[in-house]
Order: structure tokens, then sequence, then C-alpha cells
């Protein structure tokens, strides 16, 4: 079964706004009790200030006014912001901003089950999920989407579908097929887009190990913490502001827990709000410390987010206009002005990408150290042009 459609921006970030939006596990169901709370600051914010307004146009105010009127917009402004960032919308949004896909992602698209897997075709891209790692499969709204463990893998919107009967259809062989009721039938092959492979100046073949794979994007990763690429000004004000944050916070639960007479419970959740929010400052300068970039990598390999790297041999293929990554039966291309950084480590070669993305060859894909080098220098002389 083939599905073919053109996958539009609006389409997506909808698709992921019901994603956002679900209730599913602990943590979305704090978002939206937060989400909740702020409602009422706001309205009281919006209420006083219509409450105020009939005051000074019917009435007379004789004192305080100022004061009132600055208290009742801080409800207001801080209350509609804060419900505006835990909006679904908003969340799809910054979903969308971190992963930058590129411009082949959008667009036509076609989706195909095969007996390998789910695979999903744009652009000259290929990409596989395998029915193992297809974890759920969750309709909403004439929305369709595929889920991995580590979060959504596809969206299809309801264009994708001619009919009703077709939706159904479709998950139902999706729903079959997880079950053990693999489609037996090939894919039509594009020959022509296999005709497409380019003459590779470089060529680099390896095999990934799960502890070598943890191990090279730890320090990949804490590589990239050291770029500016990572420094945001986002990131830069919360890194300023954060330790000073903290330290007030702890000073504050100091002097609430050595005064005498003993402070009430009122001034103990004051301290403590003031440290959560300095913690939640801090969270840039954390990923400065290879312990945590490595709990967070070996959390990924467990939740299964990196089995298209460990599953089986890598090939890739380097010309003048960029990269064709080939493993298994995926194929994706990256071009060389979308490569911002490039650093060569004893442990093998990293690339960073504008659009949040990383490249990690490992240093056994390449003959020796000078070899190694030369492909840098590669990298580095046509990601200038």
């Amino acid at each position: 079964m083939e599905l073919r459609y053109n996958l539009t921006r609006d389409d997506y970030l909808r698709g992921l706004s019901l994603h956002e939006g679900r209730l599913k596990g602990p943590l979305s169901v704090l978002r939206l009790a937060a989400r909740l709370l702020f409602l009422l600051p706001t309205g009281v914010g919006a209420l006083g200030l219509l409450m105020l307004g009939v005051v000074c146009v019917w009435g007379e105010w004789e004192e305080g006014f100022t004061r009132v009127l600055g208290l009742l917009l801080v409800l207001l402004i801080v209350g509609a912001l804060e419900v505006a960032l835990l909006s679904p919308q908003w969340r799809a949004g910054r979903r969308l901003r971190v992963n930058r896909p590129d411009a082949a992602f959008f667009g036509p698209r076609a989706v195909t089950l095969t007996a390998e897997g789910v695979a999903a075709r744009y652009g000259e891209n290929r990409l596989v999920l395998p029915w193992g790692q297809l974890t759920e499969i969750w309709t909403k709204k004439g929305f369709c989407l595929l889920y991995t463990k580590s979060g959504p893998w596809e969206v299809l919107p309801p264009c994708a579908f001619e009919h009703e009967a077709q939706r159904k259809a479709f998950t139902a062989a999706l729903h079959g097929a997880v079950s053990g009721d693999v489609p037996w039938e090939a894919e039509e092959q594009d020959v022509e887009a296999a005709d497409r492979l380019p003459q590779a100046e470089i060529t680099l073949e390896y095999t990934w190990e799960a502890p070598e794979l943890c191990r090279v994007l730890t320090l990949a990763n804490l590589r990239y913490a050291h770029t500016r690429l990572f420094w945001t000004p986002a990131r830069i004000v919360m890194s300023v502001f954060g330790p000073f944050v903290l330290l007030t916070g702890i000073l504050t639960g100091i002097s609430v827990g050595t005064s005498i007479p003993r402070e009430g419970t009122a001034e103990w959740l004051y301290a403590l709000g003031i440290v959560l929010i300095g913690l939640g400052l801090c969270v840039p300068l954390l990923m400065l410390l290879p312990p945590v970039l490595r709990f967070l990598v070996s959390r990924q390999e467990r939740k299964g987010a990196l089995w298209s790297m460990l599953d089986g041999p890598q090939r890739e293929l380097w010309w003048s206009g960029g990269m064709v990554s080939l493993h298994g039966g995926e194929r994706e291309t990256a071009r060389w002005d979308q490569v911002a950084a490039v650093c060569s480590e004893e442990e093998g070669l990293f690339l960073f990408r504008r659009d949040n993305k990383l490249h990690v060859f490992p240093a056994k894909a390449f003959p020796d150290w000078a070899a190694q080098e030369a492909a840098a220098e590669y990298a580095r002389s046509h990601m200038q042009k």
C-alpha cells in the first residue's frame, strides 16, 4: 500500500500540535495543569483592568491607582505569556524550529508499507522505519501519526488519504504489520534515483557498535557545546543570569532556615521557587559537563533513537555538492552549505550542521590520521564556497 501526497508546513505543524496537546504521561498532565493555573492570573488581570476602566470612566479613584494598574498589567502580561508558552501550537513551532527540516522535507511525498517497514520518500531521500521500531499508530482529526520510542516519526495529514475508508485500511494494515502480518509486496524501486548516485570523491564505510557510538556521540556533543552554534542569545542570557538566581535562592533558603523566629511555609516555598528558576536557567551550563552528556546519550540509546546508526554497515559518499548517507534501505542527502563547523578528534570526525543535526564518523572509517585530516580539510573547503 502506498500513499502519495503533498506535505505542507501548515499541515505538519497542525499534526505536531495534536501530538503536543494529547494527554499521555505525567509530563503532559502537569503541562496542562500549569497552563490552566496560569489562566487564573490572566483572567484576574483582564477582569481587574476592565473594572478599573469602568471605575475611571464612571467613578472616582482616590489613591493607589498606579500601583493597582501596574499589578494588574503584570498579572495579565505574565499570565498570558506563560499560557502561550505552554500551548501546543507554540511547542509544535519550537519543535519545528529546533529540528529545522530542509526544503526537500516539505513537498511531494510517498509513504509505502514494505516488508522491511514503513518507507517515506521525499526528494532524493528515503527513510525506513522497521516494524520492530513502530510503537504506536495514533489518529485524530484526520491525521495519522506514527511513533517510535523517541517520539513522532511521521505525520500523515488528511490530504494523504483520498477518503475515510482508505485511512482506515491504511491504519488496519499498520496494526496488522505490527502484529506480525507483514506486507509481502515489494516496493517499486526508483531506478532513476539509484542511478543518480554521485561520483564520490571520498567514500567512507564503517559499522557502529553501541558502546563506541555512545562514546563518540558524547564527545561530539561536548565539542558542539563549545561552538557558536550552541550559544544562541537565549542560552547566553540564561547562562549569565542562572548562577546569580540560583545563588540568590540558596542564600534565601539559608536565611529562612536560620531566622529566629522560624519562618512559615510561604517563605520556604518562595526560596524553593527561586532555586528551581535558577536551576532551569543553568541548563545550558549543564551541557558542558561530560557526565550529563553521557547520561543523555545513553538515554537516547535505551529509547531506541540511535537504531538507524546501529542497523548494519554505514556508507557515506562525499562529492563536491554534498554528502549521501546510505545505510540499510535508507538514503539521506546533505549539502555542504548546511555544514557550519568541522571538528577532527582522535575518536573520529564530526560535522555540525546549521539545522542542529550532527554527522559523526569514527576514526576506523579512515585508513589513518592523515586521511581523516584530509577529509576534514575537504569538508572545510567545500562548506566555505
